[in-house]
């Protein structure tokens, strides 16, 4: 089983697609909701690598931290410093450079910073999505040595989700513009990474969950604040921001284990790309100056085919000869019968080709 999960494109699509909207004027609803593509990205990040660490662990009993972060990076890195190369170059010909800013920016620290640069204020999410990428293998290995599983995750999730809210809740707006800290923002990740253990290791209890008939029904509940609430307010800050990662997270347990739907290819062929599109998407929405409809749709246009013909250039090669250098680790396919067991069977196929996917 090596086929994609086409469910978990096509959320990624839509998680672009709500990106893309929120730089530009022209269409005020999409704006307004946009910016929760992030959130999305967070939730379904936090599901796919704890999912990667799960099966390694799965298949060998243990994790092994360098080879995860090393992985991750051919995947990431790349991709990331061609797009601040370019974006320097074009500064230098401008002869405006923010050294301090760039420095920063390469570090994946710009969630801790503002940076003056125009066409890279997006990379923040970045930084808080590598910061998680260091700090989850290790907390992984840490229960392992200390108590022989996973089996606190959902209490860390909880523990983790209450102590970024009190933080949301104490610290004053406003805070770079937007809550962008990864100590205020990893609890989106985190519900992810709850729904990673359940999916992986207690997959009955997911199946249960995830056919769950009012389990849409609470997730779009769950996303209604985004109708009602600017991004920049108190309310969305704090309360809010718990309420998206909750609602997207009910979306993906409900999504994840659908059929393949021959109508959504467009979409999840473009979220296959969605990485390399959210890297270039900015400086193009920047360079299609103005908010009429033509200008808007001319931008989105734009950022989708640059960012699949980079990845093409750059993600898809590198992350052809990561996987000749550094093999993917699978999981075995569980030996299952009946409906009960089918989410050990979708386990198997999500991390038959994991290098595939992340």
């Amino acid at each position: 089983m090596k086929s994609r999960n086409q469910s978990l494109d096509v959320l990624r699509g839509i998680a672009i697609f709500l990106v893309l909207g929120v730089h530009m004027n022209a269409f005020p609803f999409w704006k307004q909701i946009g910016w929760s593509g992030v959130d999305l990205f967070f939730v379904l990040s936090g599901f796919l690598i704890s999912g990667l660490l799960f099966a390694e662990y799965r298949a060998t009993g243990n994790i092994d931290v360098r080879r995860f972060i090393l992985r991750r990076g051919l995947k990431i890195w790349p991709s990331f410093y061609v797009f601040l190369f370019v974006i320097g170059t074009m500064l230098c010909f401008a002869r405006t450079m923010w050294w301090k800013s760039f420095l920063w920016t390469s570090a994946f620290l710009l969630n801790y910073v503002t940076s003056p640069i125009p066409s890279t204020p997006h990379l923040w999410s970045l930084a808080v999505e590598e910061h998680f990428y260091v700090f989850l293998p290790l907390l992984l290995i840490f229960l392992l040595r200390w108590r022989g599983s996973f089996n606190l995750i959902p209490r860390i999730f909880a523990v983790v989700g209450a102590v970024c809210l009190l933080l949301r809740l104490l610290t004053p707006l406003p805070v770079h513009d937007s809550f962008t800290a990864t100590h205020l923002r990893i609890d989106s990740l985190f519900a992810g990474v709850f729904l990673g253990y359940l999916f992986h290791l207690e997959s009955k209890r997911f199946f249960r969950l995830a056919r769950w008939k009012p389990l849409p029904l609470v997730g779009f509940a769950l996303l209604l604040p985004l109708l009602f609430f600017s991004h920049q307010s108190f309310v969305m800050q704090t309360l809010g921001l718990t309420s998206i990662y909750a609602g997207y997270g009910c979306l993906l347990a409900w999504v994840v284990m659908k059929e393949t739907n021959p109508t959504l290819k467009g979409i999840a062929y473009i979220g296959r790309h969605s990485y390399s599109i959210y890297l270039w998407h900015l400086p193009i929405a920047l360079m299609c100056v103005g908010k009429t409809p033509m200008s808007f749709f001319a931008a989105i246009c734009l950022s989708v085919v640059f960012g699949i013909v980079a990845a093409k250039m750059i993600e898809i090669p590198v992350i052809k000869i990561r996987d000749r250098l550094l093999p993917p680790v699978t999981s075995p396919i569980a030996s299952v019968q009946g409906k009960e067991n089918a989410g050990e069977m979708l386990v198997g196929g999500l991390c038959a080709d994991p290098g595939r996917r992340q």
